[in-house]
């Protein structure tokens, strides 16, 4: 799956938006390391004030992703445990 799309239908009468719209497209991204992972690279998402012809739309960009990475060790009575 490659694209996430959300609509709302039968909004509550009291909540103030009547359309809701989202969409999230996804693709491969290479990191530092040589595999590549499927992650979000935009995003969309588009309300409309009830009862007007008043809509606002936020596009999103995901790019500069980052790999941050640690690692660590548990010991007991000095003994590293496998």
């Amino acid at each position: 799956m490659l694209r996430i799309e959300q609509q709302s239908r039968n909004m509550p009468k009291l909540f103030p938006f009547d359309v809701t719209e989202t969409a999230i497209d996804y693709d491969s991204v290479r990191l530092a390391a040589t595999q590549p992972y499927v992650l979000p690279v935009s995003s969309e998402v588009l309300t409309c004030i009830r009862g007007t012809s008043i809509c606002m739309r936020n596009r999103i960009e995901f790019r500069n992703y980052r790999k941050f990475g640690s690692e660590s060790s548990i010991t007991f009575d000095g003994k590293p445990q496998e």
